[in-house]
């Protein structure tokens, strides 16, 4: 990740790859493997302070078939994600899934507002994304996609003048698929 100023959201240049392997060794009642990978990449936007950025995933889990009669896959154990995934959408569990985004990220405003010494608005930020993925279960000869676009916009403040960023706000996203449209609040991440 290249250095920012404080007035970008985004590095201008940066990528970064997420690797993570889980598995349940040593026998016990519960078996379950899971291997995920996805990488975040960013670019300069088309004016200062604006920031491209996308990130595509991969992810494979183990996931047998249960037989009652045998009893086997009784004992799957599912771990959690370990890659993003469309927002706005309840995606299922796969053996395998793709998922990949495509993010332009703005600054809309600059208010520096102060409401008394609880809350110092510092910005306000937009995002409008497309977000895709495709799972696939082989052993059960199952698949589907998942397609949501949206926006969002988000309030960087300042609690009770402390020096950690917060950041809040709204997202709308619409699933294509199912033609769905979702209005969530969301709080981000705490900066330093």
């Amino acid at each position: 990740m290249l250095k920012q100023s404080r007035r970008d959201i985004n590095s201008k240049w940066g990528q970064s790859i997420n690797l993570s392997v889980y598995d349940t060794p040593y026998g016990g009642d519960y078996s379950g493997q899971q291997f995920s990978v996805y990488g975040i990449a960013y670019f300069p936007g088309l004016f200062k302070h604006h920031s491209l950025w996308g990130y595509w995933g991969y992810q494979k889990s183990q996931i047998d078939a249960v037989n009652l009669k045998t009893g086997s896959g009784l004992n799957n154990y599912t771990f959690r994600n370990g890659i993003p995934l469309p927002r706005g959408q309840s995606v299922g569990r796969f053996e395998e899934i793709y998922s990949m985004s495509a993010n332009y990220t703005l600054p809309l405003w600059y208010p520096d507002i102060a409401v008394g010494p609880l809350v110092n608005f510092q910005r306000v930020r937009g995002n409008a994304f497309v977000d895709y993925a495709f799972g696939q279960n082989p052993t059960f000869k199952t698949n589907q996609a998942y397609t949501s676009i949206g926006g969002e916009l988000k309030f960087d403040v300042n609690i009770m003048r402390f020096l950690p960023q917060w950041n809040f706000g709204v997202r709308y996203s619409y699933a294509v698929e199912i033609k769905s449209p979702k209005i969530e609040f969301i709080l981000g991440t705490i900066g330093f």
